[in-house]
């Protein structure tokens, strides 16, 4: 029952088998870390203000 969640995705649950759930993570191996996309995303949107900003003070 463990394992399917797993799959899903899930990376957070409550168990009263313990034992058997630390078993079941154990025997997965962990998932490579993302490279995050929000920090291209969040600077290409600071320098779209900065342009706004820069255009009207010119104008």
């Amino acid at each position: 029952m463990i394992q399917p969640m797993l799959d899903w995705g899930l990376d957070g649950f409550f168990t009263d088998y313990t034992d058997l759930g630390r078993t079941v993570v154990d025997a997965n191996a962990p998932a490579p870390v993302p490279l995050p996309a929000a920090a291209p995303l969040l600077l290409a949107g600071i320098g779209g203000l900065a342009l706004l900003r820069r255009r009207r003070k010119a104008a």
